[in-house]
């Protein structure tokens, strides 16, 4: 397949734009029962072996069915079982757990591939696999490049589908206005991305800076990059 110039290129979230530094789930659910009311006296980390439990069950359903769990409802079912009241709103207490549990920092150099973009011209969007809401998606970006604009943020969540679902990439498109040949989708995941993207005929991406082996994953085409500058540099030569 000829490949040529993106008119928008589409990007995964978690470990492509951002990646994460820390994570410590307990942490957030020791946060939330902090903020709600405990009458039975109930620990942060029996709440957090139950919640534990429920996403290895969890797991393999979402990868199954494609489709997405709530964090909000999930939070919901965890505290009510051990008979806590949670006190905030559910949106308040989603980013209230995100900002305890996650610690994130731009991938290297994802600042200066945006910045190019931006000067030439080429228009950029988010799809991703998160039971977080996109609306924690844009909180999160804002901290690290409040300049950077996209046209969209699809947190599979907020949209029911999960990748490599073809219904979450065709969605994207809609919001896009363009065709399929005219976006090119990059994310970390060879199943979820590359596959997702490749079978809705965008130009897969594969952003891999995790030593995946390229050779045995070739039954597709895809770009293969492992730093955002060869990005850049291919853009530059079509």
């Amino acid at each position: 397949m000829e490949i040529t110039k993106p008119k928008m290129i589409m990007f995964d979230f978690g470990e492509t734009i951002l990646k994460s530094i820390r994570t410590d789930f307990l942490k957030g659910t020791h946060q939330i029962l902090e903020i709600s009311e405990n009458p039975n006296g109930v620990t942060s980390e029996e709440i957090q072996e139950l919640a534990d439990r429920l996403n290895q069950e969890l797991y393999g359903y979402r990868d199954q069915l494609l489709l997405e769990v709530s964090c909000q409802s999930f939070q919901r079912y965890i505290y009510e079982y051990y008979g806590v009241k949670l006190t905030r709103p559910a949106d308040e207490l989603e980013r209230i757990f995100w900002d305890e549990a996650f610690t994130w920092t731009p991938t290297e150099g994802i600042l200066d591939l945006f910045r190019y973009m931006d000067k030439t011209g080429i228009r950029k969007g988010i799809i991703s696999n998160i039971s977080f809401t996109g609306d924690i998606i844009r909180y999160e970006l804002n901290k690290h490049m409040p300049d950077i604009s996209f046209d969209f943020i699809i947190a599979s969540v907020d949209y029911c589908f999960r990748k490599p679902s073809s219904r979450i990439f065709e969605l994207a498109l809609k919001k896009a206005g363009l065709s399929c040949r005219e976006v090119w989708y990059a994310g970390d995941r060879y199943e979820y991305d590359v596959k997702g993207a490749a079978a809705c005929q965008l130009h897969p991406v594969w952003y891999n800076t995790c030593g995946s082996d390229k050779e045995s994953s070739c039954d597709i085409s895809f770009l293969y990059i492992t730093n955002w500058s060869e990005l850049i540099e291919i853009i530059e030569k079509l």
